[in-house]
């Protein structure tokens, strides 16, 4: 039994490690990054993104890990840790933008099943609140 353990083990790593180094759905330039969707492929430059926000949606018995980003073109995109490269996305978002920390999923963790939304950028130097307003209108 602790073979099997231990094989269990390290099959789990080794996806892991796989889905870490996995491009997904993106390609990468010193300008932005392009996105592959069903609509076809999209670029983005860093420079025009305005608002980044961190949150959690509750899945019923899982939280799902999810990031807006919004545009200064008024367009939004919704990425989540479902998202085919994710990881590498979010390491890359950290060397474009310093301000959004590599790890910004682990300020979001607890308490489990709650949004826990956190600012992670906003060009302007909003606070949390106003961009929410002007982002979500709410």
């Amino acid at each position: 039994m602790p073979h099997d353990r231990e094989l269990g083990k390290q099959i789990f790593a080794d996806q892991f490690q796989k889905a870490q180094e996995d491009m997904g759905l993106f390609t990468y330039s010193d300008r932005g990054f392009n996105l592959t969707e069903h609509k076809g492929v999209t670029h983005y430059d860093w420079l025009d993104i305005e608002t980044i926000f961190g949150f959690k949606e509750d899945r019923f018995t899982t939280d799902e890990i999810c990031i807006d980003i919004f545009f200064s073109c008024k367009t939004s995109i919704r990425l989540t840790e479902s998202t085919p490269g994710w990881y590498q996305f979010n390491k890359r978002l950290s060397q474009a933008i310093p301000a959004v920390s590599e790890n910004w999923d682990a300020d979001i963790m607890h308490p489990p099943f709650a949004t826990n939304m956190i600012l992670l950028f906003d060009k302007g130097n909003r606070s949390r609140e106003q961009a929410e307003k002007v982002c979500y209108n709410s």
